[in-house]
């Protein structure tokens, strides 16, 4: 029975390591639906990487990513709702 365990216990973490280890870092330009497009066409678990400029919203996110921006990357929203959802 602990063999059976141990050997869930290690397909689960290769699982989850391969998983992170399958995500992208995408570069996303500034300007027009960029980001929005970045998003769609993202794979769970890729980091989108903003370039500095301003990026607009708004944009829902339904899978798990990461966003981070340079220094000057800025979401804009439209001023109304949700800039990310």
């Amino acid at each position: 029975m602990a063999m059976i365990a141990r050997t869930i216990a290690l397909l689960v973490g290769i699982a989850l390591l391969a998983g992170s280890a399958l995500a992208a870092d995408l570069s996303v330009a500034p300007g027009g639906e960029n980001l929005a497009r970045a998003v769609q066409n993202a794979k769970p678990g890729d980091r989108l990487v903003l370039a500095p400029g301003r990026h607009r919203g708004a944009i829902v996110v339904a899978k798990p990513l990461t966003m981070s921006g340079a220094d000057g990357a800025i979401v804009q929203g439209t001023g109304t709702g949700s800039v990310i959802t």
